[in-house]
């Protein structure tokens, strides 16, 4: 599920007291959402994966990799984000339950490096490698990471810009995003979930984006 269509799948969901609720979406704004319908049994999660999903009920996995990062603020909910961790492994699915207080980090440890990863690619239309190559939009991109990790520092999750440098370097030249993928094929992007979000927390303290706003 994607942010447009949250709304939509939620109206699907008939249980209305499940023990745990792990999100999976890109940005931060849904947490505010699903705590509205489900309430302290939400935390947070992140998945890193290539993905994209061509038609209905086809998804197409574009590389090996696959992480999933979990979660929660509330102590009481670890225990739970530990079983769930456990059928990942699994299933085969690498993953990692943060410490306790660490929904902020891994939710902005996202948003920093995939909204200067989406906006990027599908600004110009071009895979990673055609970036990483252009001197001025590579400058561009370190910029896009510094303003993420300055706004989610004032979102209380300190984000090292160089870490997030060091993960663009093991990136495949042809490496694109499903931002890429939506806007080539006219399909809703998830600009607002992703740019939007750090934009309004931009605004929320004041700070400038101008790379993001330019």
């Amino acid at each position: 599920t994607k942010a447009a269509a949250l709304e939509e799948a939620l109206a699907r969901v008939d249980t209305v007291t499940p023990s745990l609720v792990v999100p999976l979406l890109n940005g931060f704004d849904h947490m505010a959402l699903l705590r509205e319908r489900f309430g302290a049994r939400v935390a947070a999660g992140t998945i890193r994966v290539q993905a994209d999903r061509p038609a209905p009920g086809r998804v197409l996995q574009g590389g090996r990799f696959l992480f999933v990062e979990l979660a929660s603020d509330d102590p009481v909910l670890r225990p739970a984000l530990v079983a769930l961790a456990a059928l990942l492994t699994d299933a085969g699915v690498d993953n990692r339950v943060s410490d306790d207080k660490g929904e902020a980090r891994i939710l902005w440890g996202k948003l920093v490096r995939l909204n200067t990863l989406a906006c990027m690619t599908a600004a110009y239309d071009a895979p990673f490698g055609a970036i990483r190559s252009d001197p001025g939009r590579w400058a561009e991109l370190e910029a896009c990471v510094r303003e993420g990790a300055a706004v989610a520092r004032a979102e209380g999750a300190e984000i090292d810009p160089q870490v997030v440098f060091g993960e663009f370097e093991v990136i495949h030249d042809a490496f694109g995003t499903s931002m890429q993928r939506d806007v080539a094929a006219g399909r809703e992007p998830e600009l607002d979930a992703i740019a939007g979000a750090v934009l309004r927390a931009a605004a929320r303290h004041g700070i400038a984006c101008p790379t993001r706003t330019g």
